[in-house]
C-alpha cells in the first residue's frame, strides 16, 4: 500500500512534522488545521490494537523491554487522563457521552499487520516512510497519523523512535552516543510518553521547558549534554525523573513547593520582619499540620548568614484559601458527517469541542502571623506549572512580589 495515498482525506492534512531548535532534530504531532488536531481515538472506540517492530541491535533495547516501556507509557497516559479535570460539558449537552474523554480504550498487543491501529517502530522505517519524512536524519521521534475515519473520528498510524546506531541514527552532533540505554531506558520511556501524548491529542507546550509535551523535549533528553549530566550529576537525574513522572494535568496533590524547602531573599518579608542584610536568607517549610492532620502548615524562618542558625519568623495562621487556574489542552474538531456525537451544543457544531483541562497555576492565600510580635499581613503563595514560584505581601500599602526557584528547576 502506498503511504502517500493515505495522507489526505476530506480537506485536512493528516500529519505534520516540526523542527526542533535544539540540535536541529524533529518531533511531531498533528498541528495542521481541522481534524488533524484530534485525538486518534475517542470514547466510541473501545479497543485499540498496537504492535512493535524493533531493530534491537541499533536501538540497544530488547524487544521484550521495548514492549514493557510501551505498556508503561500507555498506562501513564491512561491514568493521567482518568484523573484529569474535565468539566467542560454537563450531562445532556453531549450525547451519548457527557464529555469529550480520551484514553479510555483497552490497548491490545498483536503482531504487526496492515490493520493494526498503532504501530511502534523502534529504529525501523519502510522505504515510503523514509521518503515521506524527507529529513529522516533530523528525527528523534515522531507520531504520524496515516488514516482517519471521519464518521467514527478514529485514526491510525505509527510512532517512530530513531535508533542510537545504524543508518537511521540522527545526524545531529547533539544526539547522544547511547541515549536510550541511560538510566534503565528512562530517556526512551520519556520520549515515548511525549509522542503518545500527540496520539491522545495533546499539542506541544511552548512555554514550560520541563513539560513532557514541550516541543524540544525529545531532542533535549536524547542529547549528548543530557547524557553527560546523567553520568556526572545524580541529583539532576533524580530531579528529571521526578518531573517526568509527576502528574501532567494536576499538581494539586503535590507539595506546594516541590522539595518542601525553599531558600529565597524576599525584600518584602525582610521589611515586614525588620530583618537586616545579614539575615537576608529566608526559607519556607511546608509540613503536615500538627493540629489538623489533613492540613498543611507553611512556616517561615530566617537565618543569620554567618552562624547559619534558623529562627522562626511566623506562619500562615488563619483564613487560608487554596485556588487553581486551569485551561483545556484537548480540542476536537467536529467534521460534517461524523456519527460519534448525536447531540452537541449548537454553537460548537462543525467547530471545536474542548476536553481535558490542565492545571497551570496554584495559589494559597492567607494572613502571615509574626512570631516577633502581633504583626499580621496578607500573603499570597503562587506556583506555576512551569516551576516558577512566588510570594507576595503588602508593604507600606504596596504589593511586593518576590519570585524564587528551588533546587529542582531544570535549566
Amino acid at each position: 500500500m502506498n503511504l502517500r495515498k493515505l495522507l489526505i482525506v476530506g480537506s485536512g492534512l493528516l500529519i505534520s512534522s516540526n523542527l526542533l531548535a535544539s540540535g536541529g532534530t524533529s518531533s511531531g504531532g498533528g498541528n495542521s488545521i481541522n481534524n488533524s488536531i484530534n485525538p486518534w481515538f475517542l470514547e466510541n472506540t473501545t479497543e485499540v490494537s498496537y504492535c512493535l517492530e524493533i531493530d534491537e541491535s541499533n536501538m540497544g533495547v530488547s524487544r521484550s523491554r521495548g514492549i514493557s516501556l510501551i505498556q508503561d507509557a500507555l498506562q501513564y497516559w491512561k491514568s493521567e487522563f482518568a484523573s484529569s479535570k474535565n468539566n467542560n460539558y454537563r450531562i445532556g449537552e453531549l450525547e451519548p457521552y457527557a464529555q469529550v474523554r480520551v484514553a479510555t480504550q483497552v490497548f491490545n498487543f498483536e503482531d504487526c499487520q496492515d490493520s493494526t491501529d498503532l504501530k511502534f517502530q523502534f529504529g525501523i522505517l519502510a522505504s515510503d516512510q523514509v521518503e515521506l519524512l524527507e529529513s529522516v536524519g533530523e528525527v528523534v521521534g515522531i507520531a504520524m497519523r496515516t488514516s482517519y475515519d471521519v464518521e467514527q473520528m478514529r485514526g491510525s498510524g505509527f510512532i517512530y523512535i530513531a535508533p542510537q546506531t545504524g543508518p537511521l541514527r540522527p545526524s545531529s552532533t547533539y544526539f547522544g552516543e547511547q541515549p536510550w540505554e541511560a538510566c534503565n531506558n528512562c530517556t526512551l520511556e520519556a520520549v515515548l510518553k511525549h509522542e503518545l501524548g500527540h496520539v491522545f491529542g495533546l499539542p506541544h507546550d511552548q512555554n514550560d521547558n520541563r513539560d513532557i509535551m514541550n516541543r524540544n523535549f525529545p531532542a533535549d533528553v536524547s542529547s549528548e549534554s543530557f547524557e553527560l549530566e546523567i553520568l556526572q550529576n545524580g541529583q539532576f537525574l533524580l530531579g528529571f525523573l521526578r518531573d517526568i513522572r509527576k502528574s501532567y494535568f494536576n499538581f494539586e496533590n503535590e507539595p506546594m513547593f516541590i522539595g518542601s524547602l525553599v531558600d529565597f531573599e524576599p525584600k518584602g518579608l525582610r521589611s515586614i520582619f525588620g530583618l537586616n542584610s545579614k539575615e537576608s536568607i529566608i526559607r519556607m517549610i511546608e509540613e503536615p499540620s500538627r493540629t489538623h492532620p489533613s492540613a498543611t502548615d507553611y512556616i517561615f524562618e530566617a537565618s543569620d548568614v554567618f552562624m547559619q542558625k534558623w529562627n522562626r519568623l511566623g506562619n500562615l495562621c488563619w483564613g487560608i484559601s487554596r485556588g487553581e487556574g486551569s485551561r483545556s489542552v484537548i480540542q476536537v474538531y467536529i467534521d460534517r458527517g461524523q456519527q460519534v456525537f448525536s447531540k452537541i451544543p449548537q454553537e460548537y457544531y462543525y467547530g471545536y469541542l474542548e476536553g481535558h483541562s490542565k492545571v497551570y497555576k496554584l495559589e494559597i492565600s492567607g494572613s502571615l502571623c509574626s512570631d516577633r510580635g502581633t504583626l499580621e499581613v496578607p500573603l499570597l503563595l503562587r506556583q506555576e506549572a512551569n516551576g516558577d514560584r512566588g510570594l507576595s505581601t503588602v508593604v507600606d500599602g504596596r504589593i511586593d512580589l518576590d519570585w524564587f526557584q528551588d533546587e529542582w528547576q531544570l535549566r
